[in-house]
């Protein structure tokens, strides 16, 4: 009777190992794995153009595509002396129910992990295709006009319009993105100067008709 209940114990306990193998083999296999430390985490914003989105050609007569930005539209603080003034760019026109267009700058080289947002321009008109160089911040001074009816939201300095590159020195060349996406609706509903990226994003998110990029370069 005793050797029966000792084979018998035996036997639970092989069991019980095998379902305790069992179980952390299936934890094992769904456990998300850990980033390695030191890993480099990417940017969390929208740095390419998404496909199938339809493309718009944007151009700037201020700079080329993939050339340098000239001095003219470098930040004038934190070490860089510029004149801070914004490009000029073009686009194609959207589809035919483009209800308005935004324009945006980011840098997705900035020290950030989440990079950093140089221009946020929302309800510019759908039968505008071209800003004007120099469109000052809100309630400031400058020699381009923003279109009628459109918004600046707050950059990420602070700043209700437009803020130049002036990337660390030493940190090699950043890459501005500058974004023209065609909507579907105008945005309704925001305080200019309390609306930021992430809640220009968020509202713009499923009125995306068509967008297109243009990159610009610079380093100190």
């Amino acid at each position: 009777m005793k050797h029966s209940w000792a084979t018998g114990a035996l036997a639970i306990a092989i069991a019980a190992t095998g379902l305790t193998a069992c179980h952390n083999k299936s934890t094992a296999s769904t456990t998300p794995a850990t980033p390695a430390t030191g890993a480099t985490i990417p940017p969390i914003a929208q740095q390419t153009v998404p496909n199938p989105l339809p493309s718009l050609t944007v151009t700037s007569t201020t700079f080329a595509a993939d050339g340098t930005l000239p001095n003219s539209t470098i930040f004038n603080s934190f070490g860089c002396t510029g004149g801070d003034q914004s490009p000029q760019l073009s686009w194609t026109a959207g589809p035919a129910n483009t209800a308005s267009y935004a324009v945006t700058i980011f840098d997705p080289d900035a020290p950030t992990n989440v990079g950093f947002w140089h221009w946020l321009i929302y309800n510019i008109p759908p039968t505008t295709t071209s800003l004007a160089a120099n469109i000052p911040p809100t309630g400031g001074a400058g020699t381009g006009t923003l279109p009628a009816g459109a918004l600046q939201a707050m950059d990420d300095y602070g700043i209700q319009g437009y803020g130049g590159p002036c990337p660390p020195a030493g940190g090699g060349t950043h890459h501005y993105i500058f974004t023209v996406t065609a909507l579907s609706a105008m945005i309704t509903g925001l305080t200019p100067a309390t609306t930021d990226a992430a809640l220009l994003q968020f509202n713009m998110d499923g009125d995306i008709l068509a967008r297109g990029q243009l990159v610009g370069l610079f380093g100190r």
